[in-house]
């Protein structure tokens, strides 16, 4: 005989649980997976566009800085000028400025690429203007929306855009995503 029957222990339902008790866990799981990801995914997209807008305003207010460092070149002819290049520490020179990260003056940040450039003037060969942009590396999955800035110090985005590059971004195209009822659906998001 064996020690459960003598003891009076049933055997009959020790074996777990069912396969219904289980199947019914993991659907309320995959439900809870199918709400919160698409969710997550928002969030992590506005949190990256976001920063790409924080980039930008970096980027012009170093640019400003640049051009009053040296005035006989006018704005930084392009974003990786405004960096430091690694060196530490960092001595300020025409091609390193030593004005912004070397992260964001590699032209990558948090699911954006960023790109700036100074704009010369045909007569005098200063760069008068600069044209700064963010797009997202992947189109709806890093961000869904692209953003400008120019010497007007005002960030304005297009989320009607494609997936553009940012070099696809002029400087009047930039200006137009500002402007009421542009067709390119803009916005100034910040002065």
């Amino acid at each position: 005989m064996l020690v459960a029957e003598k003891v009076g222990v049933s055997r009959k339902g020790e074996g777990g649980f069912s396969l219904m008790e289980l199947l019914l866990a993991l659907v309320v799981i995959m439900t809870l997976a199918a709400v919160a990801i698409p969710n997550l995914m928002r969030a992590r997209m506005a949190a990256n566009e976001a920063s790409a807008v924080a980039s930008l305003r970096t980027v012009a207010n170093a640019m400003m800085e640049y051009q009053a460092a040296y005035p006989n070149i006018g704005f930084a002819v392009r974003l990786a000028n405004l960096g430091g290049r690694g060196v530490s520490p960092c001595t300020p020179t025409t091609s390193n400025a030593c004005l912004i990260d070397d992260a964001l003056a590699a032209g990558v940040k948090s699911g954006y690429e960023i790109a700036a450039t100074g704009l010369a003037d045909v007569n005098s060969g200063i760069n008068t203007a600069f044209q700064a942009g963010a797009a997202p590396i992947s189109y709806n999955r890093t961000g869904a929306a692209a953003f400008c800035a120019t010497e007007d110090g005002s960030v304005r985005s297009d989320s009607n855009q494609s997936g553009k590059d940012t070099s696809g971004t002029s400087w009047a195209t930039c200006h137009n995503w500002g402007n009421t009822g542009s067709s390119g659906g803009g916005s100034v998001v910040a002065r």
